[in-house]
């Protein structure tokens, strides 16, 4: 392998690596906030504050935030089939949910903003050259992440499905 081939090697892991990492810290960014000031907060009027609920909606359907998820997964999917459909309802004054539905969607909100946050949290903080290698279709590591991360969206989307098909 020449000189400049191995260059040229390294500066598209290092880019895949950034990539990554920026994809991810957009989603950790979103999920901390929505934990500091949805969750945590004792504020939680519906339709209080649609800057919020425009900034969770953006976040979700512009993920990935290149048009190229890094690790392809179907982390987009759970977004905006969940994440943000969970969100909306829960924000929406007129919402046909009964007291013990949204219960049941802020539980599930909960549960994948905290997924969210630790699968987002541990891709940022990866290293450049061990995320790098995350991004590549041939590493083991990298299928045993997105296999994770797929079945997670997979059991969200679906059990965010039953939730709605019974409130509507």
């Amino acid at each position: 392998m020449s000189v400049q081939s191995y260059k040229s090697l390294e500066n598209i892991k290092v880019e895949a690596a950034v990539t990554a990492r920026q994809e991810w810290y957009e989603l950790y960014r979103m999920t901390d906030w929505v934990q500091k000031n949805y969750f945590n907060s004792r504020e939680k009027e519906a339709g209080d504050d649609w800057g919020f609920m425009f900034y969770v909606n953006q976040t979700c359907y512009n993920f990935p935030y290149n048009n190229n998820d890094r690790l392809h997964t179907k982390t987009h999917d759970l977004l905006i089939w969940s994440y943000d459909l969970i969100f909306k309802e829960l924000q929406y004054s007129e919402s046909k949910a009964s007291h013990e539905e949204k219960e049941k969607l802020e539980l599930l909100l909960e549960e994948i903003n905290r997924d969210l946050m630790k699968i987002s949290r541990e891709i940022i903080d990866k290293p450049d050259e061990e995320l790098a290698e995350l991004t590549r279709h041939d590493s083991k590591a990298g299928d045993e992440l997105r296999s994770r991360i797929n079945e997670l969206a997979e059991s969200y989307v679906k059990e965010t499905e039953k939730l709605f098909e019974s409130i509507y």
